[in-house]
C-alpha cells in the first residue's frame, strides 16, 4: 500500500479525487446526452461532489456509483460500480458489474476493435460501450 505520509501525498491524494469525480461526472453527463437515443431516463448527480447517476430502461433502475481506491501502483483510481434496483419483496440494490478507470479517464475496459484501446470516460461513443454491458445485463436478469 503505498505511503501517505506528508502533506503534499495527501494534498496529491485529494487533487486526484477532484480529477476522478470531474470524470465520473462528465461521464454521467455523456451517459444523458445519450438518452433520446437509447430510448433511456437518466437522473444525473444532484450536485457536482455527488457521485452517484440513475438509469431507467424498460422498468429497470440502475444506480451508478463512484468509489475510489489505491491500485497496486500506489495511485488514485477510481471505479465505478452498477447497481439494480429491486423493489419486491424488500427494497434493496444488487452489484451486476464495474470497472476501474485513472486520473486520465481510461477504463480497464477495451474496445473489441483490432487497436483494443483503452475506453475513455470522456469520450461520446465510448460511454455507449461502457454502459450496454450494464443495461444488457439487466435485462437478462430476472428476480
Amino acid at each position: 500500500m503505498a505511503d501517505f505520509s506528508t502533506a503534499n501525498d495527501i494534498n496529491r491524494l485529494a487533487m486526484d479525487y477532484d480529477k476522478l469525480l470531474m470524470l465520473f461526472n462528465t461521464f454521467a453527463q455523456r451517459v444523458t446526452a445519450q438518452e433520446k437515443r437509447l430510448g433511456i431516463h437518466c437522473t444525473p448527480p444532484p450536485y457536482l461532489a455527488y457521485g452517484e447517476f440513475i438509469i431507467k430502461l424498460a422498468g429497470h433502475t440502475l444506480h451508478f456509483t463512484l468509489a475510489s481506491y489505491i491500485n497496486g501502483g500506489g495511485k488514485l483510481a477510481g471505479k465505478i460500480s452498477c447497481y439494480q434496483a429491486h423493489n419486491y419483496p424488500q427494497p434493496t440494490k444488487v452489484k451486476i458489474g464495474a470497472f476501474a478507470f485513472n486520473t486520465q479517464g481510461n477504463a480497464d475496459l477495451s474496445t473489441i476493435d483490432t487497436n483494443s484501446r483503452a475506453l475513455n470516460l470522456t469520450e461520446e461513443a465510448d460511454t455507449l460501450a461502457l454502459i450496454m454491458p450494464f443495461l444488457v445485463k439487466s435485462l437478462a436478469e430476472s428476480d
